[in-house]
C-alpha cells in the first residue's frame, strides 16, 4: 500500500464513522420521541 492508498482509506473511514455517528444520533432522537408519545399517550 502507497502513503496515498492509505491516506485515502482513512479518509473513507472517517467519513463511515461520521455517517455512523450522525445516524446513532438521530435514531437516539427517535427513540427518545416515541417513548415521550407513549408516555403521553398512556397519561391521557
Amino acid at each position: 500500500m502507497t502513503k496515498e492508498t492509505i491516506m485515502e482509506y482513512e479518509d473513507d473511514l472517517v467519513d463511515t464513522l461520521t455517517a455512523i455517528s450522525i445516524i446513532s444520533k438521530q435514531l437516539v432522537r427517535k427513540i427518545k420521541e416515541e417513548e415521550i408519545n407513549e408516555q403521553n399517550e398512556t397519561t391521557n
